[in-house]
Parts: C-alpha cells; sequence; structure tokens
C-alpha cells in the first residue's frame, strides 16, 4: 500500500463508497470531495482527476504485490493474486474494468501486462531474438485476452474459483507464448 496522507485516505474511502451506489461516469470530483469533507480544490492538490484517483488505487494496491512474485517459474502467481483482489473488490471493479477512454484502468493493466511481459520474455527467448514488432504484438495479445476473459469471469459468466481459472489461463499462455517464440524468433 502506498504511503497514503490522511487526506488521501479519506478521498479514497469517500470514492470507494460512492462506487458501491453510483456508476463511475456518475461520480464527481465534488461527491468524492465532500465525502472527505474536503473542498474540490482539495481534492485536486492530491489527484490529477478521477482517473488518476482510480489508477492511484490500483498501483498501489495491486503493482507492488504482482511484481513481487512475477518470475519466470512463478509468473501466474501475480495472476492469482490480481483474481483474488478483483474478485474481493468484484463489485468496484465490475464497474471501473467497463470504463473506457483517457487514463481509464484498462491502461493500468496494460501497463502491468507490459512490465510483467518485458520481464519474462527475455528469460524465455535463451539466447534467440524477438523483433520489436513481435514484442508489441505478444504484450497486445496478451493483455486483451486476459482482460476479456477477466471481465468475463468477474461477472461469472464462469463457475471457476481463482486457482480453476488461473490454471486455465496459465496452461493457454504458457503452451501459446512457448509455441510463438518457437515459430517467432531469430
Amino acid at each position: 500500500m502506498a504511503n497514503y496522507t490522511k487526506i488521501e485516505l479519506d478521498i479514497i474511502s469517500s470514492f470507494k463508497n460512492l462506487m458501491t451506489d453510483h456508476e463511475f461516469e456518475n461520480i464527481s470530483v465534488a461527491e468524492v470531495a465532500n465525502g472527505a469533507n474536503i473542498t474540490r480544490r482539495g481534492f485536486y492538490n492530491h489527484f490529477k482527476d478521477k482517473y488518476d484517483l482510480v489508477n492511484s488505487i490500483f498501483e498501489s494496491e495491486v503493482f507492488p504485490e504482482v511484481m513481487k512474485v512475477t518470475t519466470l517459474d512463478d509468473w501466474f502467481k501475480g495472476s492469482i493474486f490480481i483474481c483474488n483482489y478483483l474478485k474481493k473488490n468484484r463489485d468496484y471493479y465490475q464497474k471501473l474494468l467497463s470504463v473506457n477512454g483517457q487514463n481509464c484502468l484498462k491502461t493500468e493493466f496494460y501497463k502491468l501486462t507490459q512490465i510483467q511481459m518485458t520481464m519474462l520474455i527475455p528469460e524465455l527467448l535463451g539466447g534467440r531474438k524477438l523483433s520489436k514488432g513481435d514484442e508489441l504484438f505478444l504484450i497486445d495479445y496478451y493483455y486483451n485476452a486476459y482482460m476479456e476473459i477477466t471481465k468475463e469471469w468477474l461477472t461469472g459468466k464462469y463457475e471457476f474459483d481463482t486457482d480453476q481459472f488461473v490454471a486455465r489461463w496459465r496452461r493457454l499462455l504458457e503452451h501459446s507464448l512457448h509455441d510463438y517464440l518457437d515459430n517467432f524468433t531469430y
């Protein structure tokens, strides 16, 4: 967890409380500030906008834990952490994962995917080389697949618990990634 000030914690609490009864698009900075007993200007002293607030929450609650467990042999532990975290905060993230536009949460998931893949791909190459275009393709592919399948899982479309869900994701990813690298490296 980031080192938030008391005011920032109040802002986060206010925002999360508002998210229980409202859609993201219908929450104003003024409402968040009011719930934190500060002014709108006070909000802007800590966050650029409500997107920045959402991203800050995600970066502080998810990134450090995922990066701690991301290794070549145990990369899936990051996925288990993310899925458990999303499941625990299901109502909050179901609303946020459908938000599109500038600075949305999807950007944070993309950054996380990019960081993880940039760490893992070089370890898997074993002296082979991969073009920048292929690396970008892999990052985009896995980000899009993971985002969509995770959103569906969160809505209850699949009756898998976290471990079952991640085991399926892991199997698909490991086999497709190794196959891709075997065919498109030099």
